[in-house]
């Protein structure tokens, strides 16, 4: 929109008709500019806004001259194409360094014979002049002579340069099929005949974004040397349980951006969840080597040095996340589950409650303040005769080796079922690969054995949310949600926020919204009462959801 005042400019010349097409007087354009000042000064300033903002991060001022003249001509082919034949669309399009120099050529060529053309017809037909003009002008600001960002073009910056293509073709046609017999139902005809084509390809494409899989995969279709679809790809397959396959798209996307700090990371991710923790470091590293101000690297870093017994070198990492993103929930859960590693269980406390200000939703951080909070006042640990089974489950589960760790509890558990911490643990590794059923049992098992486990409850109430918002279908369950919430609630007397938000989410999910209002109205009294406005502000969130008829998804539910 910062071309609105030469936009301005156009219609004036036609179909205004305030400029004189033969000739411009420079006192009727200097009239015609002075009214148009204010917005020419709010161009001006939403330029030097723009650049100044975008200069600390998203500005490519390593690409050439040259290469953005090579890009900005065949968006312009590229765009027109696109508009009269709208296939391969894709959510972004990476830019090249290089393109074919006839290509180049070849697009410049067209553009200046389709300016030369519509100048010679500026009498006879003005609004070709004006149409195009308007195309020309109004991608300037998004046409890459300015690099914002990694795309090369964006389908969303046609939405106001197609007017003026549009306007050229509207009267064109009805200039060129004025001395046609049945012109209103030949054009009328026609018409009809792309509305119904173009409704057909608006379906296809809109199929393409029905989950974030399709569009990119749709993306990787239509485009080549993609890095960022890769590395969404990638993304996608690792939420699935795909993790192999997620490796290898990280590993395409930096094979083509060998400098994608984030690609990095989600690989170092993705190898430790393999169990590869020393190749997971390599790969943080080589991220915050391209970005040093990279909160989430620096935490995941610190949570691969956990995991190889280098608590010390942990915390450090978790230090530089917060100093880097003070708000990052997770960094402070990490540092508390460190620190009470190191037998600091006062300060993991204040670390636990430190993330649940910033995510009251947060059951980890939730379910390990309760645990700390137990540790801090003697709570029975694990009899002396399944200890040996009970800590070598707690190191496997450390290091992400669920399956080991699963062994080794059900070990202990066997010499002395009644080890609430060792089912416990079992019930939450059951939970972290997946299997749902099983873990709901354990912790059913632990409050039979001890109705008072505030652990256990925390648990079920993070299965119960997980099973009512979690953004994948296939773990949600309403009907289970609402039968563990109702317990869970009903175990914490009714007056905890949260077991009381989780049942209106569960209720949401089973479609029964009423229920739903009501309870997470109750969790939003009850914070109140107890002074939290970040809880508050997340049950309010819920609130609009429940009240549109729409159930609430938490993306940070997958187990």
């Amino acid at each position: 929109l910062v071309t609105l005042p030469f936009v301005l400019l156009l219609l004036d010349y036609w179909p205004l008709g305030r400029l004189n097409p033969s000739g411009f007087g420079i006192q009727e354009l200097r009239s015609l500019v002075l009214e148009k000042t204010p917005f020419f000064a709010l161009t001006i300033a939403a330029c030097v806004l723009t650049y100044f903002v975008q200069s600390h991060g998203a500005i490519d001022t390593l690409v050439t001259a040259g290469d953005k003249i090579e890009n900005a001509l065949i968006s312009y082919g590229a765009y027109l194409w696109k508009l009269f034949w709208p296939a391969r669309l894709a959510v972004f399009y990476p830019y090249r360094d290089h393109w074919p120099i006839a290509l180049v050529f070849g697009s410049g060529a067209l553009i200046l014979a389709l300016t030369v053309f519509c100048f010679l017809q500026r009498i006879q037909r003005p609004y070709l002049l004006v149409g195009w003009i308007w195309y020309l002008v109004t991608l300037v600001p998004v046409i890459g002579l300015v690099q914002v960002g990694e795309q090369a073009m964006a389908d969303r910056y046609m939405y106001l340069p197609s007017i003026g293509l549009s306007l050229m073709v509207a009267y064109g046609m009805a200039d060129l099929l004025a001395k046609w017999p049945c012109q209103r139902v030949l054009l009328g005809s026609l018409a009809g005949t792309a509305v119904v084509i173009l409704v057909f390809c608006a379906r296809l494409q809109c199929s393409y974004w029905a989950n974030s899989e399709t569009l990119w995969n749709h993306a990787l279709a239509c485009t080549s040397g993609n890095a960022v679809a890769l590395n969404n790809v990638g993304i996608v397959l690792a939420q699935k349980g795909q993790v192999g396959a997620a490796i290898i798209e990280y590993q395409k996307a930096l094979a083509i951006a060998p400098n994608d700090a984030q690609a990095h990371c989600n690989l170092g991710l993705a190898l430790s969840q393999k169990g590869q923790v020393d190749a997971a470091i390599v790969e943080y590293h080589k991220a915050l080597a391209i970005d040093p101000n990279f909160a989430k690297a620096c935490n995941n870093l610190g949570i691969a040095l956990s995991r190889k017994g280098q608590v010390d070198a942990a915390i450090i990492e978790y230090h530089k996340a917060l100093a880097i993103d003070p708000n990052l929930a997770k960094a402070y859960n990490n540092l508390g589950i460190a620190l009470s590693r190191k037998g600091r269980v006062d300060a993991a406390i204040v670390e636990y409650q430190k993330a649940l200000a910033i995510n009251p939703m947060d059951l980890e951080a939730r379910t390990n303040l309760a645990v700390a909070l137990a540790q801090q006042k003697e709570a029975p640990i694990a009899s002396t005769s399944d200890d040996l089974y009970y800590n070598l489950g707690n190191d496997f589960a450390k290091k992400g080796e669920l399956d080991e760790a699963i062994i080794e509890y059900q070990k202990a558990l066997a010499i002395n079922p009644d080890d609430v911490e060792a089912r416990n643990n079992l019930g939450i590794s059951d939970f972290r690969k997946g299997q749902v059923d099983e873990a709901i049992i354990q912790f059913q098992k632990v409050l039979a054995i001890q109705p008072g486990s505030a652990a256990a409850q925390n648990n079920l109430t993070r299965v119960a949310w997980m099973l009512a918002t979690s953004p994948n279908p296939s773990f949600r369950d309403g009907t289970k949600a609402v039968e563990l919430a109702l317990q869970t609630d009903r175990l914490s007397g009714g007056d905890n926020p949260m077991t009381a938000a989780t049942l209106a989410a569960a209720y949401a999910e089973a479609r029964n919204f009423p229920e739903a209002i009501t309870n997470v109205q109750r969790a939003l009294q009850l914070a109140s009462s107890q002074n939290n406005a970040a809880m508050s502000a997340a049950f309010q969130a819920q609130l609009k959801c429940y009240q549109a008829g729409s159930p609430f998804r938490d993306s940070g539910t997958t187990p």
